[in-house]
């Protein structure tokens, strides 16, 4: 009787020791950090809206030397991932927004919440594209969140209010989203890239795209002389994309519908071969694959055959915390 029970304390001490093995393993797995020598793009969140437990909903970070300088997107489940990638709120330039869809805007919040807050002083710029009768515009978007007597969280007020002086304030800023209207059945006209800002050795770009009645960006990231940019989705090509991507190092671009036209998540999209040849007529030297939704994950080879018919490149499916060098 006392072999049969040191034998079964053996037994659940292993069983505990491979669990907390694997528990280990699992956490040192999303906790990747990026080379900190140069210019360095790590994908965040690979997803689409919907909850997995192994990709988060979309969101990017551009980093220079080691520290984080530009947030793109804050979809569902970045805040966790911003936070294991080793960045610090404290060190960020700015945050842009594509557009204020769940799946890329949900963890803004969160990610203020529970940011340090003391350790920064100076304001935090948030860009992204104005509103129209479908979407707040993105000033509205944050002070519907942070505004200290309207707001949904209301207790983080200070964010907002002038006279808070216990955090750093947030500056929400709209960028033009309005693409000229289609004349005679023609596609929408192009747009010239507008500049965001200017910070040291980064400039920033904005250009609108079409995605349903959604005001959307896309932005160009000068940096070092290394040319990234996040393209979003797009439910109908107006040309705005490849003007903007145009010689670029690193094109970070959604996909959510096959070849066959089945869309991944109900919403209107390009098919991988307009991917494909909107990397091909920009020139892009990488193309990074986002927004991988259930529906689309296992049919990478299809949808890799229909870009490469257009596009030569090199052509990578990201997954969360995958760090890209331009």
């Amino acid at each position: 009787m006392l072999a049969d029970q040191t034998l079964l304390m053996i037994r659940t001490k292993l069983l505990l020791l491979i669990v907390l093995s694997v528990s280990i393993s699992s956490l040192n797995a999303q906790a990747q950090q990026c080379d900190p020598q140069g210019v360095r793009i790590q994908i965040l969140g690979s997803g689409g809206p919907e909850l997995r437990d192994d990709r988060s909903a979309s969101s990017f970070l551009v980093w220079q030397d080691g520290k984080p300088r530009i947030l793109v997107d804050v979809g569902g489940g970045a805040a966790l991932r911003f936070y294991s990638s080793g960045a610090k709120l404290s060190e960020l330039d700015s945050i842009l927004f594509t557009h204020l869809h769940v799946g890329h805007s949900g963890d803004l919040a969160a990610l203020i919440n529970a940011g340090d807050a003391s350790r920064r002083s100076s304001p935090l710029p948030i860009y992204g594209p104005d509103g129209n009768q479908v979407m707040p515009s993105t000033v509205s978007f944050v002070r519907s969140l942070f505004d200290q007597k309207r707001g949904a969280f209301r207790h983080l007020g200070n964010f907002l209010s002038p006279l808070g002086k216990q955090t750093f304030k947030l500056k929400p800023y709209d960028l033009s989203a309005q693409t000229k209207p289609a004349r005679a059945g023609l596609k929408p006209g192009k747009i010239e890239p507008v500049p965001v800002y200017s910070l040291g050795a980064i400039s920033i770009f904005s250009i609108p795209l079409m995605h349903n009645s959604i005001p959307t960006l896309a932005y160009r990231i000068n940096i070092e002389n290394k040319v990234v940019v996040f393209g979003s989705d797009i439910s109908q090509h107006s040309g705005n994309l490849e003007q903007l991507a145009k010689d670029a190092d690193i094109l970070v671009m959604g996909h959510g519908i096959l070849e066959s036209g089945s869309s991944a998540t109900g919403e209107s999209s390009i098919p991988p071969s307009v991917v494909g040849r909107i990397a091909y007529r920009a020139n892009v030297k990488q193309l990074v694959l986002v927004h991988r939704t259930t529906a689309m994950l296992g049919r990478e080879k299809e949808i890799l055959e229909a870009i490469k018919d257009k596009y030569a490149g090199l052509i990578t499916f990201a997954n969360d915390m995958d760090c890209f060098q331009p």
